[in-house]
């Protein structure tokens, strides 16, 4: 396994797990507003569901910023291999 294949198998793992945690939050959503329904009180447990949605926002931002953060570095180390490449070329010319 190349190390490419082996991060899209981490980065699945991850989106498996963020489904599956994005899936019990919506039906306990649905459930609470079944209860608001129910119990004739629209702001029934109002608190829990803000928390649920903006976690989940938060969790977005945070995702957003570790994946730039990866590109960012992703991008630092083909810039330091170019330039080692390049330095390398150089002494070699130099030394002909």
């Amino acid at each position: 396994m190349d190390k490419g294949s082996s991060s899209n198998f981490v980065v699945g793992l991850g989106i498996g797990i963020i489904q599956q945690r994005l899936a019990e939050e919506k039906a306990y959503l649905e459930h609470l507003d079944l209860e608001r329904v129910h119990r004739g009180d629209p702001s029934f447990n109002k608190t829990i569901e803000e928390r649920i949605i903006w976690g989940e926002l938060l969790e977005l931002e945070l995702q957003e910023v570790d994946e730039q953060i990866e590109r960012i570095s992703e991008k630092s180390g083909h810039v330091s291999t170019r330039q080692t490449e390049m330095r390398k070329n150089k002494l070699s010319s130099q030394s002909k």
